[in-house]
């Protein structure tokens, strides 16, 4: 009797737990509700030491032991701002810039952007090589954006919906296709754990040879999207095929290695000695271009910002179902949302609420007390009757969600939702 008493108490407690944390996001007053869903959409360590397309690839010149296989991939100024909402429409993002240093020498090799984007706007890097030798994980500015054993540099998109646009791959340099691989499924996360057991880590890839020992890999493509073979000579900025889902990826992103014999090189610092010991190195292999925008994204990074009518699943979220342009004055609720990247103890985000006069409903800053790959936060507001007799206020309504990282701002972005009249 008495454990059947205790297995009751325990159920009514979780039970309202649940409740009190859903009422904190659409609670009707207006103040102070978020939810806080952090999302490991990274993938498991074992994944570390995984080839990626060089030795698997059903079509190469050359025998898989001759080139080395980069690991496949996992898995995004001012202070806070104001009440006011902006007047710009939404998403307002504009691109990074950063004041570089200058280069020494002559690069051994140049490398391009490898994906069609604006770095910054549209697209963001969510890992970098790991500098770490032992178990743990360090990126080229000592912070944590990589993972135990990580080969390459993984430029993302925003959520998995832009995968339907074919996102163009680029050919980093110039150069001769050495091995390519297609055909295989858009899964992702579900895909995981088969591309494992195939050895097909990698996906639908390419894999390039630059000459004097240089060679540059492309993994994730889009399945029937890769459009060079092995033997053909490519130019920099070539098309080599689209951004996918495919191998052991949980989002969308094209993951570049770059080797030079058996050696995998962080592009952001190359292969000269010396210099900081965090930063970008004396050298880095990256044309100024690329560089200039490549290395104005900071963590945190923001990767998305919508409106929805409820609370999202997070997956679902990360997936692009779950923004709206649009809400009817009825609606349930009205929830801003955004997803970040690269979290790191101490750091700030924070999400507003404005209604089309300009006031701030809910407003909620978070800061993080621990490291995470990823994570998603929402803030909303409840339709009652009490507040809105008629259903929500007719207009544009505003969200803006701003990061920061030792009181500097790292990302910021509004976006809008409208809620028409007539209605």
């Amino acid at each position: 009797m008495f454990f059947r008493a205790a297995l009751a108490l325990i159920f009514c407690a979780a039970l309202a737990s649940f409740a009190y944390a859903f009422w904190l996001v659409l609670s009707p007053e207006g103040h102070n509700w978020s939810v806080d869903i952090p999302v490991e959409r990274q993938l498991p360590r074992t994944q570390d030491q995984a080839a990626a397309p060089a030795d698997p690839a059903p079509r190469t010149e050359a025998p898989a032991a001759d080139a080395p296989a980069p690991a496949a991939d996992p898995a995004p100024q001012s202070s806070a701002p104001a009440a006011t909402p902006p007047a710009v429409s939404a998403p307002a993002v504009s691109a990074p810039t950063v004041a570089l240093p200058a280069v020494e020498g002559e690069r051994p090799i140049t490398l391009s952007l490898p994906i069609a984007c604006e770095p910054g706007v549209d697209c963001w890097v969510v890992n970098y090589v790991d500098l770490d030798p032992g178990p743990g994980r360090q990126d080229y500015r000592c912070g944590e954006m990589s993972y135990d054993g990580h080969k390459g540099t993984d430029i993302g998109l925003a959520n998995d919906r832009r995968v339907e646009e074919n996102v163009p791959v680029l050919a980093a340099a110039a150069g001769k296709v050495i091995g390519t691989r297609d055909g295989e499924e858009d899964l992702g996360t579900a895909g995981i754990e088969a591309a494992k057991a195939a050895g097909k880590e990698c996906g639908n890839g390419v894999r390039i040879d630059h000459g004097d020992g240089w060679a540059t890999q492309y993994c994730h493509m889009r399945k029937g999207s890769v459009i060079v073979h092995p033997g053909q000579e490519v130019s920099a900025g070539d098309a080599l095929g689209a951004v996918g889902l495919s191998g052991m990826t949980q989002f969308p992103h094209v993951h570049l290695s770059v080797v030079r014999g058996s050696e995998v090189v962080d592009p952001f610092r190359g292969v000269l000695e010396g210099g900081e010991s965090c930063g970008l190195g004396r050298q880095p292999l990256w044309d100024d271009k690329a560089l200039a925008s490549l290395a104005a994204i900071k963590a945190p990074t923001l990767l998305d910002i919508a409106f929805f009518d409820r609370v999202p699943d997070s997956d679902r979220a990360a997936a692009g179902e779950a923004a709206m342009t649009s809400l009817p004055p009825d609606a349930g609720a009205i929830v801003v949302w955004f997803r970040a990247v690269g979290v790191q103890p101490g750091d700030t985000g924070r999400l507003t609420l404005f209604a089309p006069d300009g006031t701030a409903v809910a407003d909620d800053t978070h800061t993080f007390d621990k490291t995470q790959s990823a994570v998603f936060r929402a803030v909303g507001l409840k339709n009652t009757s009490a507040r809105f007799p008629d259903g929500f206020t007719r207009g544009d309504w505003t969200g803006r969600a701003v990061l920061t990282r030792n009181g500097q701002v790292t990302g910021e972005r509004t976006v809008k939702v409208s809620v028409p009249t007539g209605g």
